[in-house]
């Protein structure tokens, strides 16, 4: 037995995203957006939401959250 025989829904799965994995990654840029606009740090961030900075640096250059307007650079 293959195991596709054995667990016929398993490839259908394997296809589909989870609703509720897509939720959570989309309440997780907003989350990130939300702590940007507030002045969080982007290390900070991380430690709250349990991922790394370089994960939250990597979102909001990959467009995958935009933090709108952010704070202006110290000295500028």
């Amino acid at each position: 037995m293959t195991p596709s025989s054995e667990y016929p829904n398993m490839a259908k799965q394997a296809e589909q995203p989870d609703p509720v994995v897509e939720e959570l990654t989309t309440i997780k840029k907003l989350l990130v957006c939300m702590l940007m606009r507030s002045g969080a740090s982007q290390g900070d961030i991380g430690k709250a939401l349990g991922i790394d900075q370089s994960n939250v640096s990597r979102m909001l250059r990959n467009g995958k959250a935009t933090p709108g307007k952010s704070k202006p650079r110290r000295g500028k």
